[in-house]
């Protein structure tokens, strides 16, 4: 499942590696589009070809996918849909609805409620939800998301494997949020509104992208960012 929807999330960021690899639709183009419901597809053959002959763990398996796939594509069209520094919705309570909705559900939900339907347990999910996204909330937000959010903003390639575009895809990530949210004067906040809005104007021109990319990162994030990770 996180096969397909890493495939499609690399052509709508227009990204370029995936796990130190060319991503796939660079290789093949938009017929990866195909390839990633293809991928989804095989999800559900697997499942009928395993779980047929149970068909009470079949249904309850197919249920839970789909309504996991929901959620997480609902979480993509929020990300999708921050990618705009004037939208009102820029803020650490949309991230903390993205990060639950797009990673949430399928890191922490969907393996444990999986292995609920195995055994039989039939626990409601009024119950489940709240602790298992709790986790999630805890691990993705103040761990996992925010490590990773720096090191899309700021690792190198070949050892991240990818190449960050939360910048210039104006993505409601954790290091644009802190950046704009950094304790100071009047002066400190304007320059960094400022930057980006200048860097957006530039953007959507497409005008020298790459050293704009690296420059206005200079300009936008403190050196002390890096201890608040």
């Amino acid at each position: 499942m996180q096969t397909f929807f890493l495939v499609a999330d690399d052509i709508m960021d227009e990204s370029c590696l995936r796990r130190n690899k060319l991503c796939w639709y660079k290789k093949v183009g938009l017929s990866a589009i195909n390839d990633s419901i293809l991928l989804e597809s095989f999800l559900f053959l697997l499942l009928k070809m395993h779980f047929q002959d149970r068909p009470h763990t079949h249904i309850g398996l197919f249920s839970l996918f789909r309504d996991v796939i929901l959620r997480t594509s609902l979480g993509q069209a929020l990300d999708m849909k921050c990618e705009s520094l004037k939208s009102p919705q820029m803020s650490f309570e949309r991230y903390q609805q993205i990060v639950v909705y797009k990673t949430g559900f399928y890191t922490f939900y969907l393996p444990v409620k999986s292995a609920l339907i195995l055994k039989g347990i039939d626990i409601d999910d009024a119950h489940l939800m709240p602790i298992l996204l709790g986790l999630g909330e805890l691990f993705q937000i103040q761990v996992h998301l925010r490590w990773d959010d720096y090191l899309d903003c700021f690792g190198d390639p070949s050892i991240t494997g990818k190449i960050g575009t939360d910048i210039q895809d104006f993505k409601c990530s954790w290091c644009v949020l802190t950046a704009l949210s950094i304790d100071g004067d009047a002066c400190d906040v304007l320059k960094v509104r400022w930057c980006f809005t200048l860097f957006r104007r530039i953007m959507e021109k497409n005008l020298a992208l790459k050293p704009c990319v690296h420059t206005t990162k200079g300009w936008i994030f403190p050196p002390s960012m890096s201890e608040n990770v």
